[in-house]
């Protein structure tokens, strides 16, 4: 196992928005991808804008059949 990585998804989106900006969007996406899981904590939280559904089809995709994914959310159930 190459390794698993933990992922913010606002912080993550918020990372790859800036790479894509700096030039360095392919790395990032390229350190993502080496990794045999990732955990994206609290998706779905927020709604995503276009830019964000297009990097998470991308991520999803370029894994597609070869690695694990795990989706988060931390919901509040209202319950004390």
């Amino acid at each position: 196992m190459r390794g698993k990585h933990y992922f913010n998804t606002s912080k993550l989106f918020a990372k790859l928005k800036i790479a894509k900006a700096d030039g360095t969007y392919l790395r990032e996406l390229a350190q993502i991808q080496r990794q045999d899981v990732i955990i994206l904590d609290d998706f779905g939280m927020q709604a995503l804008d276009n830019h964000n559904r297009i990097t998470l089809l991308e991520i999803i995709e370029d894994r597609h059949n070869r690695f694990y994914h795990c989706h988060l959310a931390n919901t509040s159930s209202g319950m004390v």
